[in-house]
This record gives structure tokens, C-alpha cells and sequence, in this order.
């Protein structure tokens, strides 16, 4: 967490980061193909740096597709 609370994970961080970006590309791609999607990641109390850091790969990965809108900002509320 950000103030260092450990948490429960069966694997290494990087490995939850990289599946849970993956998982997320994969769910906007699919949706995509439908309908324009908007995407907003909101940071909670344990997970400001994942949820932003996640937020702003995503966001490269979908930098040039019209029909993918991602919103990735500190505030806590939208």
C-alpha cells in the first residue's frame, strides 16, 4: 500500500500489476468494438501508486484509439 501496509497477494507485485493490465486491456479492446469506452481510474485508500501507475499504462496502450477515453487523476472523486 502506500503507507506500507502489507498485504495479502499469492504472488510478487509486478506479477498482480502485469496481469491486472493485461486483464484490463483485454476487457476495453473487447468493449471497444462495441460502443466507445470510458475508462476512469480512481485511486482508494490502499492503492493510490498501483491504481495511478495502471491508469497511465493503459492509457499509453490506447493513446491513438478514437474510441477509447481514459480518465487518470490523483482526485479521489469524479
Amino acid at each position: 500500500t502506500t503507507r506500507g501496509t502489507p498485504q495479502m497477494s499469492s504472488d510478487f507485485w509486478s506479477s498482480v500489476f502485469r496481469y491486472s493490465k493485461e486483464t484490463v486491456i483485454a476487457v476495453i479492446e473487447k468493449l471497444s468494438t462495441i460502443a466507445p469506452v470510458h475508462a476512469y481510474f480512481i485511486p482508494g485508500n490502499h492503492d493510490f501508486n498501483s491504481v495511478f501507475s495502471l491508469g497511465e499504462a493503459v492509457g499509453c496502450y490506447f493513446r491513438e484509439n478514437p474510441n477509447v477515453f481514459i480518465t487518470n487523476n490523483i482526485i479521489k472523486r469524479h
